[in-house]
């Protein structure tokens, strides 16, 4: 929609109740590492915020390399989920 959610998120916190993250790289729901919104700050400023909400993740398939094996799948899921804890960590630099 030509919107950067970290910019909006301001407008909207308190009303913020639950957030499907993904990303956008030409393409719509990409893992969060995998596009230029800049999430990395959109889960910070939730985390500052003391957001108690649910967070999940809302990927297309190909985002996932759809026909790998459980394995890999499951591999970088991992990936992505410590990426995101990493950026409501509060030793992010």
């Amino acid at each position: 929609m030509g919107l950067e959610p970290v910019e909006v998120y301001p407008r909207l916190q308190g009303r913020v109740r639950h957030v499907h993250l993904s990303n956008f790289n030409g393409r719509e729901h990409r893992r969060p590492e995998d596009g230029h919104l800049r999430l990395d700050q959109l889960l910070a400023a939730l985390a500052t915020d003391g957001y108690q909400g649910l967070i999940c993740l809302e990927l297309n398939p190909a985002s996932l390399d759809a026909g790998c094996s459980d394995k890999d799948m499951a591999a970088t899921l991992s990936t992505s989920l410590a990426l995101c804890r990493a950026w409501v960590s509060p030793k992010r630099v």
